[in-house]
């Protein structure tokens, strides 16, 4: 997902904020740079994901997971460009409709017993469903036409977006490496469960901070023009606030996840419940 994000969002949000006059073009050549490295990377994963897995259902979820990847990395690309133009309403009402129908569905079809892939299905075609309504959105409302980018705008806006992409893929490996390397030192039993369940909520509780990060980036980016300080002091006030907030909710998960992991997702997961405090 980092590979195909590309640092692109960041960019954008740079960019147009600078010059709402040239949005159309940038956003039609950062949509086309994203196309073709969500295809390489879509493709990639597929083929590295059969060529290593001899089971075959394994095989199936990891081409299923690779479609969603273009599904999910344009409809995040749509979700930077609302950030750009500051039209974050769309976001809130994309991800409310689709991520709850997606539950929804995928709730109802494990309670008549659906298996693991028809469930991955479901969240592949939940991605690709967000994704082509978030370019109608794009199109209809925050631009006035698409444009074909030339060779030499891709190519400078990927050379913007590539420090922003080494630093996602190193961010996110961070999280994910634990997850993905586990499973060939203690298998996949319930300790990959508890460990990937663990990482799992640490990813959700940095959804919020990511999020205003991102909301604050066309007002950071306008005081960086400004030069007045303000950027400076943003990044003091929240660094200060991570701080307490991230304590003391590492300290709720101390004290509360040992006895409501276990209750409410059974006996299994009483080792999550004391992990997941020193996660956070």
């Amino acid at each position: 997902l980092p590979l195909s994000m590309m640092g692109i969002g960041a960019v954008l949000v740079r960019q147009i904020t600078a010059d709402k006059n040239n949005a159309d073009s940038l956003v039609s050549c950062s949509l086309g740079l994203k196309f073709v490295a969500t295809l390489i990377g879509a493709v990639g994963c597929a083929l590295v994901g059969v060529a290593s897995e001899t089971n075959e259902s394994a095989q199936i979820l990891v081409l299923l997971f690779s479609l969603a990847l273009v599904g999910r990395s344009i409809a995040l690309w749509s979700q930077a460009v609302y950030v750009a133009f500051e039209a974050n309403k769309h976001t809130l009402q994309q991800e409310s409709l689709f991520r709850v129908l997606e539950m929804a569905i995928a709730i109802g079809i494990l309670l008549v017993g659906a298996s693991i892939v028809e469930l991955t299905l479901v969240h592949t075609v939940s991605w690709w469903m967000q994704a082509a309504f978030s370019l109608y959105v794009v199109r209809r409302q925050l631009i006035s036409r698409w444009k074909r980018p030339s060779i030499g705008k891709l190519w400078s806006l990927f050379l913007l977006a590539l420090p922003l992409s080494i630093g996602s893929v190193i961010s996110t490996w961070h999280l994910q490496a634990p997850i993905i390397l586990f499973r060939h030192v203690g298998g996949t039993g319930n300790d990959l469960g508890n460990l990937a369940f663990v990482f799992q909520a640490l990813g959700i509780a940095m959804i919020l901070p990511r999020a205003i990060g991102m909301a604050a980036a066309p007002v950071l980016s306008r005081a960086v023009a400004r030069s007045d300080g303000k950027a400076l002091l943003y990044v003091e006030v929240m660094v200060r606030i991570a701080f307490v907030l991230g304590a003391m909710v590492a300290l709720c998960g101390m004290a509360l996840g040992p006895a409501l992991l276990p209750f409410f997702l059974g006996a299994d997961f009483a080792d999550a419940g004391k992990q997941i405090g020193f996660a956070l």
